[in-house]
């Protein structure tokens, strides 16, 4: 009977994640308009929804990728840059990319 329960518990977590999407949502901690050059900034995944996984891109560092829900970031010059945040369920991904400008 335990190896029944556990089999149907199994089968149902995976049902459950079936059909799902992820949506990748963040906030800047302090907004979007708050960003100075040298000063640490928290970006915050934690609003995206269906997801087990992220990865954080930003533009000013091309070869670096950040692996967690949220992450401290400092921009080293003033400037325009790109900051994505891929949510990640299984094989599903969903990518939200905005423009940060650097005061």
């Amino acid at each position: 009977h335990i190896l029944t329960l556990s089999a149907f518990a199994f089968l149902m977590i995976v049902i459950s994640s079936c059909g799902k999407e992820p949506s990748a949502c963040y906030e800047v901690k302090g907004g979007i308009d708050s960003v100075y050059v040298n000063v640490p900034v928290l970006f915050d995944g934690s609003c995206s929804k269906d997801a087990t996984q992220f990865k954080w891109k930003f533009s000013d560092q091309p070869d670096s990728i950040y692996y967690a829900q949220s992450v401290y970031h400092t921009f080293d010059s003033i400037d325009t840059f790109k900051v994505s945040l891929t949510a990640i369920l299984g094989g599903r991904e969903s990518v939200l990319e905005q423009t940060v400008v650097v005061k």
